[in-house]
């Protein structure tokens, strides 16, 4: 709760802040910014540093309970920070005024996460045709449906086009195992707009003597379509191999999904950075409330805070009001070895936000995966440690 005398402690501490700039130091770390809200000033305790010492002088003679008042946040190993713009919100408009301010950070985070997803799905579109192109014989235009299923793969390799309807590439996938990273290759083939793969590990995380070097895949050299089955032809340093895989379902060329009004596409927009930020908010709330846990893993680390929660990826198709958004979380520590908790959402125009996925790991014995595969008018498509899931984007009353 703000109180008057804590307020106007804060209103000194500004004052002497901005009088100070350009002339001396008041913390061990002073970090002057332009705009000047995103200034900083750091210190240690306990500390036998001599800024440090200092520092906490300076701060305690104007809030003697600066460990209590809500504009210094700690950050790790007895290092603290105070901000300029929160110190500002709470001199001027106390809690009310700070938690304000949160808010709108996180909405400003959430705007730009948005905007850059947006970016990215317009390059890799781009990405994907250019692809194609270089490898496209002359006489054959290829379809839209292939451009964004392959779109859905920027960084593919291998591209092998053999129709406008027909395509296969390939992708590489890789987790942590908690002794060392797994790698393996992904093959991709398009028919008719349906998507099919397969995954051929090469690398063990654990052990090199469980490495299978004849599993990766260098290069696609052909593809056959059965009525039932693919059969593609694949090349590494080892020679040639035959790979089937099974015939995927069609996808229809014309987009039947109907289409939000330009008006519902920005409100769908503007709903979902709303839910990214409360999220946030609220996951934020809880680390504050969490304890801190000895760091063994670094010497001389000490206590530290468990990890800023962060929003891992986003996909959002706002032509169909269609969204998904995954979070990584810190939610115990065990000897330090850390648990994570990871959580996806899915969301449609007009419906309230759901958790479809959630795993939970600790990193000694390797963290689970999860990314979106695709959106659909039936749900997202997720590919998770354990496989490929689909969740429907709001849960069955």
């Amino acid at each position: 709760m703000t109180t008057e005398n804590s307020q106007n402690n804060a209103q000194r501490l500004l004052q002497a802040l901005v009088d100070s700039k350009g002339k001396r130091q008041c913390f061990c770390s002073d970090v002057w910014k332009e705009p000047i809200e995103d200034s900083y000033f750091t210190f240690k305790t306990p500390s036998a540093c001599g800024g440090c010492c200092k520092a906490l002088a300076f701060l305690r003679s104007f809030e003697p309970n600066w460990h209590s008042v809500p504009y210094i946040r700690f950050i790790f190993d007895r290092e603290y920070r105070v901000s300029f713009s929160a110190l500002q919100a709470y001199a001027e408009g106390g809690e009310e005024a700070l938690e304000k301010r949160k808010r709108d950070e996180q909405l400003k985070k959430a705007q730009e996460q948005i905007l850059a997803e947006l970016k990215r799905r317009a390059e890799n579109a781009e990405r994907a045709a250019e692809k194609i192109r270089k490898v496209c014989p002359s006489d054959v235009a290829p379809s839209s449906r292939l451009i964004q299923q392959l779109s859905k793969h920027p960084y593919a390799n291998s591209v092998f086009v053999k129709s406008a309807e027909i395509a296969a590439w390939v992708g590489d996938n890789s987790w942590d195992t908690g002794a060392g990273m797994s790698y393996a290759d992904v093959l991709y083939v398009c028919v008719n707009g349906g998507l099919t793969s397969m995954s051929f590990q090469w690398r063990d995380g654990r052990s090199e003597s469980y490495d299978n070097p004849g599993n990766k895949i260098n290069e696609v050299l052909g593809i056959e379509v059965g009525e039932t089955e693919i059969t593609v032809t694949a090349k590494n340093r080892y020679g040639e191999r035959e790979i089937t895989l099974s015939l995927p379902e069609p996808v229809a060329e014309t987009d039947d999904a109907p289409e939000l009004l330009p008006e519902e596409q920005v409100a769908f927009i503007a709903d979902v950075q709303e839910q990214i930020a409360k999220t946030l908010e609220d996951k934020q709330k809880m680390r504050e409330l969490k304890p801190q846990y000895l760091e063994s893993r670094v010497p001389g680390i000490g206590y530290t805070s468990y990890r800023q929660p962060i929003m891992l990826w986003l996909q959002i198709d706002e032509k169909h009001g269609w969204a998904v958004y995954a979070f990584e979380e810190q939610i115990d520590a065990r000897v330090s070895d850390r648990q994570f908790r990871f959580e996806v959402y899915a969301v449609q125009y007009g419906a309230a936000p759901a958790c479809v996925y959630e795993a939970h790991g600790y990193e000694s014995a390797g963290l689970p995966s999860v990314s979106c595969q695709e959106l659909t008018p039936e749900g997202v498509v997720l590919r998770t440690s354990a496989g490929t899931v689909t969740h429907s984007y709001t849960r069955a009353s």
